[in-house]
């Protein structure tokens, strides 16, 4: 399902980020933090909210990835 999240329909996407963040699986959490950086705010937006459902496993790596951002 990670794959989806490079899928080039923005709906297809943000499913796969939603259903990620419900199954909670950390093998998701790289490839959500990769589509921090998609072109669409919606799917941003929902790699986010998928991000805080896994808590402390996303924290660090949330983390780091922001700091490299700078």
């Amino acid at each position: 399902m990670v794959v989806r999240l490079k899928d080039k329909d923005l709906d297809t996407r943000i499913n796969a980020a939603e259903a990620l963040g419900r199954i909670r699986d950390p093998e998701a959490i790289d490839g959500l933090i990769e589509a921090l950086g998609d072109k669409k705010a919606e799917m941003r937006m929902q790699a986010v909210q998928s991000l805080g459902k896994f808590g402390e496993p996303a924290t660090e790596k949330l983390s780091k990835a922001l700091e490299n951002d700078q």
